[in-house]
């Protein structure tokens, strides 16, 4: 049986797995996806609102037929209730399976402008309006990435260049366990 794990992205990230512009993913070397091989499934979890009357039931009771709103969609019909982030989204939630087809271990700084551009930094571009001018260069956009995700973090910027997995990935647009 293959390995099945969540795997958190942010809204900008979803929008570039959903448009079909992200198939990679780099994760610190120490994480817990550390151990995934090809042929292991991950579903997808990031920010999204219940309607507004659930805003105080966890999420792991709202049901699965409850109609809710991602983060990443560009319209909000749930805009007036709590935004609860990925973490805590239940997996019948996930809306993406990423399947692993090919792993590479190696240091944050080796990323090609391919695999930087397989990692939807085009879709972040066009998220960040205080970057838009900057470049159009897909390996600093992904150091501006990296960044504002682990910036701050001793031993885990684009500085530091940690040891990194970066599982490459086909995706389906389907909860897993629907597949």
């Amino acid at each position: 049986m293959s390995m099945i794990s969540p795997i958190l992205f942010s809204g900008p990230m979803m929008r570039a797995i959903c448009a079909g512009q992200k198939t990679q993913t780099r994760r610190l070397a120490s994480s817990p996806l550390s151990k995934l091989k090809p042929g292991h499934r991950l579903y997808t979890r990031e920010a999204f609102r219940a309607p507004r009357w659930l805003d105080k039931v966890s999420p792991a009771n709202i049901g699965p037929t409850v109609k809710i709103d991602y983060e990443a969609n560009t319209t909000s019909f749930n805009s007036t209730a709590r935004l609860r982030p990925g973490i805590h989204q239940p997996r019948f939630m996930s809306r993406a399976t990423l399947y692993v087809t090919d792993l590479k271990r190696e240091r944050l700084q080796d990323i090609t402008a391919q695999d930087a551009a397989a990692e939807g930094v085009f879709a972040f571009k066009e998220s960040r309006i205080d970057i838009t001018a900057h470049t159009n260069d897909p390996v600093k956009l992904f150091e501006i990435l990296w960044d504002s995700l682990h910036g701050g973090q001793a031993g885990k910027t684009w500085a530091d260049n940690p040891e990194i997995i970066a599982p490459v990935f086909d995706v389906v647009l389907n909860n897993i366990d629907k597949i």
